[in-house]
């Protein structure tokens, strides 16, 4: 995958210059004083020079000078891939993946995935169900000793504390490089065993930043009653859990009847047999429901509409 470049906006300016011309005719110079006036004589001067332009007729009302007002939205958010690398401070290189045409700003869906995954593979999948909707933002953790090879390399996150901060620096980051298109709100967090697990914590401390959720294969044991509470004060809103296990689809069940008690809106979606995993009937079954998560966000009116749009053709 080639690395990004930023998008470089130039604004072409139209110059309408307006020439005046005139023409004067001049006067004899007067007669030397005299006691008897001497008669004045006629003038008698050529017509000017035609200019090609047309004078104004004074009597006629000026026509107003028609002009298309600007767009006040940002150009149109391009790229030759729409994956690219995002270089996050202190951190290693995260995937992002563009809405591309974009002409007003996006959320961000934020996938964090699994042990001895990749952001590759995740940042992928949620393309495939979100497509220019959004923007997905996948942090890359670190290296794991026992990756296939050094081409091969798989990834994991250290802690959820770690994670918290990586993926603040990674948010930071793309703010700074689209700041044009990347909606400045809350984001939808999703991820995937290790981080629905690890993404569960996070959640609970900032629910304001984190009212929505997708967990995949974990992150379903966390509900007892204290976080469920401080989920739901704190501006949690509704979570999809997914499973591919016949025991994550039960505890998911646990968790729903704990979310549901403090207000926060919860279900499960159970792709039965296709076991730890978030592809395949997976995440068929997520795109699914993926609107039922997003449905009173107003950011995602476009999603709405292109639906709409391609459900009426």
């Amino acid at each position: 995958m080639p690395r990004g470049e930023k998008v470089h906006r130039t604004q072409g300016q139209l110059l309408v210059s307006i020439a005046l011309f005139a023409t004067a005719t001049a006067c004899q110079p007067a007669s030397p004083p005299s006691s008897v006036p001497e008669p004045t004589p006629a003038l008698s001067a050529a017509p000017p020079a035609s200019t090609g332009v047309a004078e104004p007729n004074a009597s006629a009302p000026l026509s107003p000078v028609e002009t298309t007002p600007p767009d006040p939205r940002p150009p149109a958010l391009e790229s030759p891939d729409p994956f690219v690398f995002l270089e996050v401070a202190d951190h290693g290189d995260a995937v992002v993946s563009l809405p591309l045409g974009a002409r007003d700003k996006r959320p961000i869906v934020l996938a964090t995935h699994g042990n001895y995954d990749t952001p590759e593979w995740q940042c992928q999948v949620w393309r495939d169900i979100v497509a220019d909707d959004a923007f997905v933002l996948c942090p890359r953790g670190v290296a794991r000793g026992d990756s296939p090879s050094r081409m091969d390399l798989r990834y994991e996150y250290v802690s959820n504390k770690h994670l918290e901060k990586e993926i603040d620096a990674a948010v930071d980051a793309l703010r700074a490089q689209y700041p044009d298109h990347v909606d400045d709100g809350p984001l939808l967090f999703t991820g995937f065993s290790q981080g629905a697990i690890m993404g569960a914590s996070i959640m609970v401390r900032r629910p304001d930043r984190y009212p929505l959720a997708v967990l995949i294969e974990g992150g379903n044991r966390a509900w007892y009653a204290a976080n469920a509470k401080s989920f739901a004060e704190g501006g949690g809103k509704r979570i999809l859990f997914a499973c591919g296990q016949w025991v994550c689809n039960q505890r998911s069940a646990t968790a729903i009847r704990g979310l549901s008690k403090q207000g926060v809106e919860a279900q499960v979606v159970f792709s039965k047999g296709q076991g730890h995993t978030y592809g395949g009937a997976v995440a068929t079954d997520i795109a699914s429901l993926f609107d039922w998560v997003v449905e009173d966000d107003p950011r995602w009116e476009h999603r709405r509409a292109r639906k709409a749009e391609e459900a009426g053709r």
